[in-house]
């Protein structure tokens, strides 16, 4: 019953007959949808250029601490850095959720897996990855942090 009269008053909100509310929802769902996708692609692009000019040309080694990014979004910039023509990358993100990502091109034959014990460490996380690529959780913005600066120093040497 109680579901019924929502229904019903949900419909006259939106000025809408009762039987065309589920139609009312389905396409508000597909616009969501939609929107989503628009909103990610937006981004994807946007990371993209943002890494270009961070890469630059000639290409060039990219470090970046960033006060808030997603964790995909910190490691989609490292990856988009990798793309560009980085040989390597840092990308390190403060919050909402910890962590960074440590990664090489292909070309570079340096082993990041000696780095792991070191970073995780520092940024007294959780981790791993593959000699390309490492991806740590840090306990805190303060971990995430001396990961960072560690990874960068050991990089540039």
């Amino acid at each position: 019953m109680w579901r019924t009269e929502a229904l019903v008053e949900g419909a006259k909100k939106r000025t809408l007959k009762d039987r065309d509310l589920l139609a009312h929802l389905d396409r508000a769902v597909e616009e969501r949808d939609e929107l989503a996708k628009q909103l990610r692609e937006l981004r994807e692009k946007r990371l993209a250029e943002d890494a270009r000019a961070r890469v630059g040309d000639p290409p060039a080694a990219v470090a970046e601490l960033a006060e808030s990014r997603s964790r995909e979004e910190a490691r989609a910039f490292a990856l988009a850095c990798l793309n560009a023509g980085a040989p390597w990358v840092v990308s390190a993100a403060l919050a909402p959720e910890p962590m960074v990502m440590v990664a090489r091109a292909k070309s570079h034959a340096a082993d990041l897996k000696a780095l792991l014990p070191e970073l995780l460490a520092a940024a007294r996380g959780k981790g791993g990855g593959s000699p390309e690529q490492l991806q740590i959780a840090a306990a805190d913005a303060d971990g995430a942090r001396a990961a960072f600066e560690f990874a960068r120093a050991a990089l540039q040497r």
